[in-house]
Order: C-alpha cells, then structure tokens, then sequence
C-alpha cells in the first residue's frame, strides 16, 4: 500500500475542527417522548433540555456523541452558560451503576443501538450534570490529577483551588467501576453530578463561613477526562477554579451547600437561542466574561489531526507543508506469531510482514507533528522478521527506513535505532521518485 503526496499544503488551522447549530430550546420538566424507564426513575434529572424550534439533536449527531469515544465533547450553550450532557456510555456505565441508589438498573444496551440511545430523543435531551438550586445541598469533589496506568486511578496530585461537579467515586473509593454498589459503598444521595457555573458560589458543610466563588467552567484535562474510570466508560466531566484555595485537609469528596446558582434563572422555562455543539478535542473556558457566541465556545481551531492513515503505508511526499498533527492507525493484531528475536534470541510476539511499513521518503517537506514517528519501530520490526525468515536482507537503497531529503521540522523520535533505520540529506537532488506503480498509475490516466 502506498501514500503519495506532492505540493500540498494541509494545515488545521485553515478549518474549525467543531460544529455549531443555533437553535431554540429550553430546560422543561416535560420528559414526554423519553425512553418511559428513564421517566419512571427518580435518580435521573428531573429538567431535560428542549429544543423548541425546527431543529434536531441528530444535525450535530455523530458516533462519540451517542457512543462515546476518546476526546471528544459535545455540549450545549445557552445564554454565556455551558452545560455538558455526557454520552450514552456516560449514562449506560457510569450514572446507572453509580447512581442507582440501589433501584433495578436499566438495561441500556437492549433500548440503545449504535445511532440511537435513551439518553434523548431528536429533541429531548438528558444534561448528566444537572443545574445546581441555591440552599442546596450536593457532593462534589476536589480536582487532581491521576496516575492513569493502573487499573484503578489513584490520586497524583490534588489542585488546591480546582473542583469537579461530576466526581469519580472508582477514584474516591478505591475500587473498580464494576464492584461499586451505591448502597453498600454509601454513595450520598446528592452526590449525583451538578453542572457548575462562572459566578456561582457555595460554603462547605461543616466547614467555616468561608464563601467559595467559581470563576470557570471547562472540560477535564486529558487523558482523565473521559478515560479516568478504567478507559472505556466515557468520564465526560467539567473542572473550575474558585477563587481560593481549599482546607488542606478537605477530603476529596465534601458536601457544600450552594449559596447562588447563576444558571438556576434558566429553569424558569422562558425559550431562548442556544448552541448544539460538537467540540471535538479542544476547551472552551467558560467565564462570567464570556458572551453568547463567542468563538472559544462555539470553534476548535488550529487543532486535531490533519491526516489520520494506516501506519503499514508505505509514504512518498515531495514538497508537502504538513502544518499539524500526522496520526496512524494503531498495529492490528490479526495475526500474530511468534519468532526468536534475531538480536536478543528472546521470543517476541509480531504481526505478519504486510502489517509494518516498508518506509517513509519525505522530500522538501516540513511538518508532520504528533503521532507520525509513532509506527516508526515498524522499520526495525521488519528487519527482525525478515532476518528470522532468512531471507537476504535488501540492499542500502531499499531498507526499509525514514529517509529525509531538505526537511525541516519532522518528527523522527520514534524511529527506532535511527543509526540503522533514519536517512537524513541536506539536499534533494539524490531524491528518489515516487514508487514506480503510482508512476505508473499516474502515467495511464487521461
């Protein structure tokens, strides 16, 4: 398989990597056109978002809005306010398990589809992080960051003036999403997740007088936002700062009391003008600054993946300004064997030869940031297999490796023993042409 490319110019900046629909719409305790098991639970939401004009929730629909996948968000904005509504996995394996308080839990999976979900319907749509009531009460948690390599995240470091509406009770308790049983685990009854808001304030139950003001609303960091569970739940939460720091010894999830609620004027019903958006990978910042529209809510620009190909490629590009992010596929595993590693003699687990690039050329090019050098290794894989097979090694010429002719600024730290597998020249007159089947490819068409 080859990938060729020559005078281009591809640059994320050039396009917003988002969606925006405008619309009307309003929050309703209306739920008439829900799944009815979800209108029958009371551990969900009592309001819904209602879109009200001739609008539908499937015009920003797409798979990791209904599914859920990776680093994506979809959210909604209304009046300087951002509300995140979370996903069907949200739902499915988070909110349902967690939040239960001990009811027979609905199954997702026979109301749901890849496309569909009960989460909403074309114009209905569940928030997972409800707006708060002044003079209540609700448990959220502190902010931190996690060590994300075990099976169960555990704390790295707390952020002294951060906190999360939406906490993480496989976190808070010590245990894996699928052994917690809100009862036995005593999850608290109001610690069912809160869509805080730039303006808010609130005092800490058992605590001083001190009054806290939150000055932000944004998405979780990655890789914790939605991976921070055990990878596959889709944890879609919110962080803000406050104004000051926390009790040094405030456990990671207290109980507050709110003391104003800036977007609680939403509930009166009224219609007004709103944003479906689907945000890709990006922030959004939210502040009591911000105004309906504004481009930090509504855009992600100058990021996401430019190109996004198979890494087993074999890539030829020749003047070709990459101004972004290069992402492959991962290395599939459908076949694998096993083989003595020629340089170690230790047996070593690799796909089959068709599944390792045979080598990149880039010639006067620059660019390709991110994830390009992330298969890099594959050149030095498939040296190992051809050694191990016995077959002749090819010649200098066609080795299979990156070779660079006058670039500038391309990512090489994946290669692997570049000493053996990364070609670097100055100039470009020694360049190869392309493969000689796109050539000739290129020579048959009118």
């Amino acid at each position: 398989n080859y990938l060729v490319m020559k005078n281009v110019t591809a640059s994320s900046s050039a396009f917003p990597i988002s969606t925006a629909v405008l619309v009307e719409g309003r929050f309703t305790t209306d739920q008439s056109g829900l799944h009815p098991e979800i209108v029958d639970r009371d551990y969900y939401p009592e309001e819904v978002f209602e879109i009200t004009s001739s609008h539908s929730f499937y015009q920003v629909d797409n798979s990791p809005h209904v599914q859920g996948w990776m680093n994506r968000a979809n959210i909604i904005h209304v009046d300087r306010f951002v509300f995140l509504p979370g996903n069907h996995n949200t739902w499915a394996q988070i909110y349902e398990r967690v939040f239960s308080e001990g009811q027979p839990r609905l199954n997702w999976r026979a109301h749901s589809s890849r496309d569909t979900t009960p989460m909403r319907s074309g114009r209905k749509q569940m928030i997972a992080q409800r707006i708060p009531r002044a003079g209540q009460k609700y448990t959220i948690s502190r902010d931190y960051t996690a060590h994300m390599t075990l099976p169960v995240r555990t704390v790295n470091e707390i952020l002294p003036n951060y906190v999360r509406g939406f906490a993480n009770w496989s976190v808070i308790l010590g245990k894996p999403l699928n052994q917690i049983d809100p009862v036995s685990d005593e999850i608290p009854h109001n610690a069912k997740p809160i869509q805080l808001q730039a303006g808010d304030r609130f005092r800490i139950i058992g605590g001083d007088d001190t009054v806290y003001t939150v000055l932000d609303n944004d998405r979780g960091r990655y890789s914790q936002f939605n991976t921070e569970y055990s990878g596959q739940e889709n944890y879609n939460y919110t962080r803000h700062k406050l104004d000051r720091d926390l009790p040094d010894d405030l456990p990671l999830a207290f109980e507050i009391e709110m003391i104003e609620s800036t977007a609680e004027v939403l509930l009166d019903g009224k219609i007004r003008p709103a944003y479906l958006i689907y945000k890709s990978n990006r922030f959004w910042g939210a502040t009591r600054e911000t105004q309906f529209g504004d481009d930090n809510i509504l855009y992600t620009r100058g990021y996401g993946h430019v190109s996004y190909n198979h890494r087993e490629f074999a890539l030829w590009a020749r003047n070709v300004v990459h101004d972004g992010f290069y992402r492959q596929s991962r290395q599939a595993n459908l076949s694998t064997y096993q083989i003595t590693d020629p340089d170690t003699e230790a047996t070593i687990t690799v796909n089959s030869l068709s599944r390792y690039s045979p080598g990149y050329v880039l010639i006067d090019s620059r660019g390709f940031q991110g994830e390009f050098s992330s298969g890099m290794h594959d050149f030095a894989m498939r040296d190992k297999i051809t050694r191990y097979l016995g077959l002749e090694p090819p010649e200098d010429e066609q080795r299979p490796m990156m070779r660079l002719y006058n670039c500038e600024a391309v990512n090489t730290g994946g290669v692997a023993n570049p000493e053996r597998f990364l070609e670097v020249h100055a100039g470009a007159a020694e360049a190869p042409d392309m493969p000689a089947p796109c050539r000739a490819l290129l020579e048959r068409l009118p």
